[in-house]
């Protein structure tokens, strides 16, 4: 299909940057499979963006791509644009929007002001009236205005008013590692921040309301920017209603330019050109659109779900359709508003025109909690249905059923609208097959986490921890399903598969909580999958050091392990077991010997991974009991085998022990060096646990250094990052920290000791990061 060049200038959508950086390999003469080796992306991503590029581009191929491309100096622009240095990395967790937003200026610059006046602004509308996306548009023009980011928090896949907080909390990256409330460390996290909180979906539930004033109360610098179908009647909560789109009136005479700028017709006009750009618009057609739009009472979703009938039908022939199939439909819940009613005749209508392959893989798709990847959407909705599952979805996208956007981990997550996905949940429940689907969605994560957890100490330990970050609604949904059905060895391989990565991001609490929920239904579990789960949730209570409880599981699971010849499991509750002595120090030999034992099966079996986090347990252990030069010589063994594996967070962490330990040789500019590459491998994982407990190791050599008051700031902000946290420093530190603190007291007197602590407590984790990364040749 060839493409006109007016037509393209006017109509080409715009490229997001992973569009950009395909097409400009794909022009490089790559291969899919080399651009997904190169990009960490599944195949099938790489094949879905093509579609996309070729798509917009209006070609066939990549040959005609790379050349209209050319001739559009797209790639040109790009390296530009990359040169400038433009390309702004900012905070927060906004999703990339595939599709461009049509319309709305007057409410996007209303919305924006009331936010510089207000606190707490709530959209209310009724559904498919386009609050969600309304909203995601006013973020992403205030990027940048927030010096902590927008953070995006949906509520639509929770049904409990006490998940919001937890909700919250893990869209924020908090977390806790305590019994304290998760909302007071919620707020005393908040409380240092100057953030937008976009919080989508709050209408159902409206119990939870009230928790958005004690936020707002806590945290002075913090604001609120929500969806619901109605405003949540708090103290300083401003409503903005949000109505339809602007239609033509019917009292008036209309020219076609002037129809074309009546925003519901140019979003029709502009989602149809996207599935047939050759639609011509004459007067005649133009007068249909209107019609049709009226019909829909302007109602975005609905023109949405319409105007990819254009590949299918002339426009009269859809106006004349809704004129008459809207109204046969049988009408919706009496309680919904009528609008509402209107739109589920209009979801219906579009469903009745499906494919029965689509009309399957549309409703399945309602399985998922905030969407999944093209190879998820695949192995579970693909169960007994014809066709090929990407060419399908493809179709169900450009009928715009179906959301595409790119998630932090760099994947295209197929998601749709909370009103879109209750209809099919519905639907799927009254064909009786929603418990088969949720079993199919809780293997497929099973597989997910075993998969990451084997690949967390290899190169891949950065995209595996940003895939189970975004992917934490699903895990959720699936790890509630397991432990609710009577299969106890599904929900004990989901919580021990995500053990290591709860281990090393400071998730431990909430970890406890769902081995010991899945350990009490695992007396029929299989003794390996049981043993897992102990050995997992014992080296749990040792990092919140609750050494006795975890050596007597650990101890258990040993027993089991050798009963069963399994040696790499040995290999990791040895070393598990053996870092359990750490806190006896008539016991710490044994210990030693116990990690000594399991270093050398680990070995046997070439498990580089297991070898590194063995040295690195050697290195605390040696350093408690004094020995600091074999603690040093685990610690540099240890980064020779992270360098040779890829695994980053352990790299990190020799690099601030080994800093610790050139501090201790008096090497402080050494040292500092060190602590701060170690700080600088945190922040490029986004390690927010790692970030505020290595912080404090910069404390030494800046007092060493004649720098106590930055010392001091470093101190309170690692405190700071770690009182949010609700957790504590392990043994091996805590005794370290505590002597460093004393010794830049007594450098200081009382009084500017507490001012600058202080002044590193009430830092955000990015401000005390920055500070800390930062040139220390300040004058004191």
């Amino acid at each position: 299909m060839e493409l006109n060049e007016d037509m393209a200038q006017v109509w080409i959508e715009p490229f997001n940057s992973r569009e950009l950086e395909v097409l400009r390999l794909l022009s490089d003469g790559l291969s899919n499979r080399e651009i997904a080796k190169r990009l960490y992306l599944a195949i099938d991503t790489i094949k879905w963006y093509n579609k996309q590029i070729f798509i917009k581009l209006g070609v066939n191929n990549r040959t005609q791509a790379a050349k209209r491309a050319a001739e559009l100096k797209l790639l040109e622009a790009e390296q530009i644009y990359l040169a400038q240095g433009k390309e702004r990395v900012v905070a927060g967790n906004l999703p990339a929007q595939i599709s461009s937003y049509v319309g709305r200026k007057k409410e996007i610059g209303e919305i924006k002001d009331l936010l510089r006046k207000n606190r707490l602004v709530t959209l209310t509308g009724a559904g498919g009236s386009g609050k969600t996306r309304l909203a995601l548009q006013v973020a992403e023009e205030l990027q940048g205005s927030y010096p902590d980011g927008i953070w995006l928090v949906e509520l639509a896949n929770i049904h409990e008013a006490s998940l919001v907080i937890p909700t919250i909390a893990n869209a924020l990256n908090v977390t806790s590692n305590t019994d304290a409330a998760l909302g007071e460390v919620l707020k005393r996290n908040l409380s240092r921040k100057h953030l937008l909180l976009l919080i989508d979906n709050l209408e159902h539930l409206l119990d939870s309301a009230p928790l958005t004033s004690e936020l707002l109360a806590a945290a002075p610098q913090i604001s609120v920017l929500g969806t619901s179908r109605e405003r949540l009647h708090v103290y300083g909560e401003q409503e903005y209603p949000v109505q339809p789109l602007n239609l033509p009136d019917s009292n008036s005479s209309w020219t076609s330019e002037g129809l074309k700028k009546v925003e519901a017709i140019a979003l029709f006009i502009k989602r149809a050109k996207a599935v047939n750009p050759n639609l011509t618009l004459d007067e005649e057609a133009l007068q249909h659109l209107a019609r049709i739009c009226v019909r829909l009472d302007g109602l975005p979703l609905a023109i949405e779900l319409c105007a990819p009938m254009v590949k299918v039908f002339p426009l009269r022939e859809i106006a004349e359709r809704i004129e008459n199939n809207l109204d046969s439909i049988p009408e919706g819940p009496r309680d919904l508003p009528i609008r509402q009613q209107k739109l589920m005749r209009t979801l219906q209508w579009s469903l009745d025109l499906l494919k029965e392959n689509e009309k399957r893989l549309f409703e399945r798709l309602a399985i998922f909690s905030g969407g999944g990847t093209l190879d998820a959407v695949e192995s579970i909705c693909g169960y007994r249905n014809s066709g090929n599952i990407g060419n399908i979805l493809a179709a169900l996208v450009n009928k715009n059923l179906v959301l595409a956007q790119e998630r932090r981990d760099g994947e295209i997550y197929f998601t749709m609208l909370e009103t879109i996905r209750q209809f099919n949940q519905e639907r799927l429940k009254v064909k009786g097959e929603l418990d088969l689907f949720s079993k199919l969605h809780a293997e497929y994560y099973t597989r997910l986490v075993e998969r990451a957890n084997d690949e967390f100490s290899t190169y891949k330990h950065k995209y595996w921890f940003l895939r189970l970050k975004v992917e934490q609604d699903n895990i959720r949904s699936a790890v509630n399903w397991a432990l609710g059905a009577s299969d106890s060895n599904l929900g004990l391989r989901l919580v021990t598969g995500l053990s290591i990565y709860w281990n090393y991001y400071g998730f431990s609490r909430e970890a406890i909580r769902w081995h010991e929920k899945a350990l009490e239904k695992s007396e029929n579990a299989e003794p390996v999958i049981r043993a897992t789960a102990q050995k997992s949730l014992g080296s749990l209570y040792t990092l919140v050091n609750e050494f006795e409880r975890g050596r007597s599981l650990l101890n258990q699971a040993l027993q089991t392990f050798r009963e069963l010849h399994d040696e790499r499991n040995e290999a990791w509750t040895l070393i598990y077991l053996g870092f359990g002595h750490i806190d006896q120090s008539e016991e710490l030999q044994n210990g030693i010997e116990l990690v000594n034992q399991g270093f050398d099966i680990f070995n046997k079996l070439n498990d580089l991974g297991g070898m590194a986090h063995a040295l690195n347990i050697l290195g605390e252990m040696y350093r408690v009991q004094g020995n600091l030069k074999r603690a040093k010589k685990c610690y540099q063994e240890c980064v020779e085998l992270t360098l040779e594996s890829g695994e980053l967070l352990r790299e990190a962490i020799q690099y601030t022990n080994l800093g610790m330990m050139a501090y201790e040789e008096k090497e402080y500019l050494l040292a500092e060096q060190d602590i701060k590459k170690g700080l600088s491998i945190l922040l490029e994982l986004d390690a927010g646990y790692g970030l505020s407990y290595h912080i404090a190791s910069l404390a030494g050599p800046s007092l060493a250094l004649g720098k106590p008051l930055r010392a001091a700031r470093i101190l309170g902000a690692s405190a700071g990052g770690m009182d949010s946290l609700e957790t504590v420093y392990q043994l091996a530190d805590k005794s370290e920290l505590d002597h460093l603190s004393k010794d830049t007291l007594e450098a200081l007197d009382n009084e500017a000791f507490m001012e600058a602590f202080q002044e590193g407590q009430r830092m955000s984790l990015q401000e005390a990061v920055a500070y800390a990364l930062s040139d220390s040749n300040e004058t004191e």
